[in-house]
């Protein structure tokens, strides 16, 4: 076997060898044969010419050649730094014009899946829910008031909307319609989506004038069931106006908590009343019957898809009042906890009600970051909340006290 091993080496090392010998051998026969025709290729090419001399090229050639070389530097010179400075404004525009053609497509989506809920343009509507009781058993078909949409932005960031949009709300007609929640919509579907709420967004003064038409609402209810003999749309308009006027902090809160404008986009009660958002007339179960737990009637800050405010809640919760306002201002945020002892798990689902939170998890990339951002007369400025600091105020005089 050494053998063997031995002589196949050996053949190994000639065959190399000889073709190592051969390889080299072309190489230099090349470059020997090579050399015979540097510098002929003028006379062997019968196309070829001798060019111009010095004393021929050293007149107008000369300086046409320096001209033209002398443009182009300016050229590159000026003509480069004016085309980057144009090069921001092209970017901007390329970024709107993308956009906008996201924006279009989430149009067509939203008109397509949501607007039977949320009401064409995202104004508000209703959509038909059965409500059942804790065991899953059939209660009412009733139809829920789906808000508004027009102002999300200024309530919930980016990521929030995207998260609700993939997961649903829960005990809530709102399907899950991202596909990480089983939903039928892809990852860029969903960003076209949301780049159209953005488009759809109220501006801070008619936002205002929503809010305050929500707010007459609501004392339209009270002033008609203090009194029921009121007639008359003057008769009822004077009463409204006189008791928002003379109207308590805590009474003013309780407006604002109840606020039905929009479909309860800027209300407290679509959250934390049980059945508020479906009108619910209904009375409590006899526990003695087999269907399972009782249903609850509205109570104001009862609890529903947020917790109870009752019963001194937000006062253990918030030890002062100016604790309180500030988490109505800010609202919660994913992963931070909130309240005296931290009692909050964050969740980011506690809307923000004092300032704009659209752009609160937004990166320097992303196509919606600025969207807090805007000018007034010419004057870099952000955007408020929905609510004024006066109605935030109020609110907390009416949930410490509940």
């Amino acid at each position: 076997m050494l053998i063997l091993a031995n002589t196949f080496r050996s053949t190994g090392a000639v065959l190399f060898f000889i073709g190592a010998l051969g390889i080299l051998g072309y190489l230099l026969y090349n470059f020997v044969i090579g050399r015979k025709e540097v510098g002929s290729e003028v006379e062997l090419a019968a196309n070829k010419k001798p060019y111009l001399d010095d004393e021929q090229l050293e007149t107008k050639k000369l300086d046409m050649s320096l001209t033209m070389g002398l443009g182009l530097l300016a050229v590159i010179g000026l003509g480069l730094p004016l085309y980057w400075l144009g090069e921001p404004g092209r970017q901007s525009g390329y970024t709107d014009f993308t956009t906008g053609q996201l924006a279009s497509r989430g149009e067509t989506l939203y008109e397509e899946l949501c607007s039977a809920c949320h009401g064409p343009g995202a104004v508000g509507g209703v959509a038909p829910y059965t409500v059942t009781d804790t065991e899953g058993r059939f209660v009412a078909s009733v139809q829920w008031k789906a808000p508004a949409l027009t102002a999300a932005l200024y309530r919930f960031s980016t990521e929030e909307i995207r998260y609700t949009l993939n997961f649903g709300r829960q005990n809530s007609p709102m399907p899950a319609w991202g596909a990480p929640g089983g939903g039928p919509l892809t990852a860029q579907q969903i960003e076209e989506l949301i780049l159209y709420i953005q488009e759809i967004q109220l501006a801070p003064d008619e936002l205002a004038t929503e809010v305050e038409a929500g707010i007459e609402q609501a004392a339209r209810f009270e002033v008609t069931a203090a009194d029921p003999s009121l007639e008359g749309d003057d008769a009822i308009d004077a009463a409204i106006e006189e008791y928002i006027t003379s109207a308590t902090p805590a009474e003013l809160g309780k407006l604002v908590f109840n606020n039905p404008g929009s479909q309860g986009a800027y209300s407290c009660a679509r959250c934390h009343t049980a059945g508020w958002s479906w009108d619910s007339d209904l009375v409590a179960l006899d526990p003695e019957q087999p269907f399972g737990s009782l249903i609850p009637l509205q109570v104001s800050g009862g609890g529903g898809f947020g917790p109870n405010l009752t019963s001194g809640a937000t006062t253990r919760q918030f030890l002062t009042a100016e604790d309180h306002a500030q988490f109505l201002r800010v609202g919660s945020q994913d992963g931070v906890a909130y309240g005296a002892f931290g009692q909050g798990d964050g969740g980011g689902q506690m809307p923000a009600f004092g300032g704009c939170v659209g752009d609160r998890d937004t990166t320097e990339f992303s196509p919606f970051v600025g969207f807090c951002e805007i000018e007034i007369d010419g004057v870099p400025d952000n955007r408020g909340g929905m609510l004024t600091e006066e109605q935030i105020q109020a609110v907390v005089a009416y949930e410490r006290e509940m």
